[in-house]
């Protein structure tokens, strides 16, 4: 139950941290799409001030008006440069994210199969023990029994030598009587 317990709550770690990577990337993208919103806003407002003041300048020389369309160009272009390398950037830390991510997933797995092995070989270690403990309290009484019929089997030989010993005792005390009596007879 409590490996169920660990891995009930790794699965929801991951999915937390698959949320959060989630949310962090819809985060970027908003972040993306709301800059490139807004260059294009500040473009389009430029681009308009620059009309208005065109139409304004007029009278200026068409030397001025290439000069500033010039400088317009290389600002987009500027822009657009700044844009893709933030990007590229973006991207960069995205897939670091990611591969950290992995490394940690993978560490975590390594971590739980090591735990596994290591229970797993508690487990047999506590059953060998368990095992070799049984045996030891077996053997034990094994001799205790071996010891108690020893022990009644010279109680019973010991008890069967004094009844014999009580037989013969009476059998010489008869065997004296019966002498006697025939002495006695004999005598008479």
């Amino acid at each position: 139950e409590r490996e169920l317990e660990r891995r009930i709550k790794m699965s929801v770690a991951r999915a937390r941290l698959e949320e959060e990577h989630f949310q962090e990337k819809q985060a970027m993208r908003k972040v993306l799409s709301d800059r490139a919103s807004h260059d294009l806003k500040q473009r389009a407002e430029r681009e308009f001030e620059i009309f208005e003041r065109d139409q304004q300048l007029k009278h200026q020389k068409d030397m001025k008006r290439a000069e500033e369309a010039r400088k317009k160009e290389e600002l987009a272009r500027i822009e657009i440069d700044k844009s893709r390398k933030e990007q590229l950037q973006l991207k960069k830390q995205q897939h670091e994210a990611d591969r950290q991510l992995s490394k940690l997933y993978m560490d975590e797995r390594e971590r739980i199969t090591r735990q596994e092995l290591v229970e797993e070989q508690q487990k047999e270690l506590t059953k060998r023990l368990q095992s070799i403990e049984c045996r030891k309290i077996q053997e034990q009484q094994a001799q205790e029994n071996a010891q108690r019929r020893a022990q009644n089997e010279a109680e019973r030989l010991r008890q069967e030598q004094q009844v014999l010993q009580k037989v013969k005792e009476e059998d010489d005390i008869f065997a004296q009587f019966a002498l006697q009596e025939i002495e006695r007879f004999k005598a008479k």
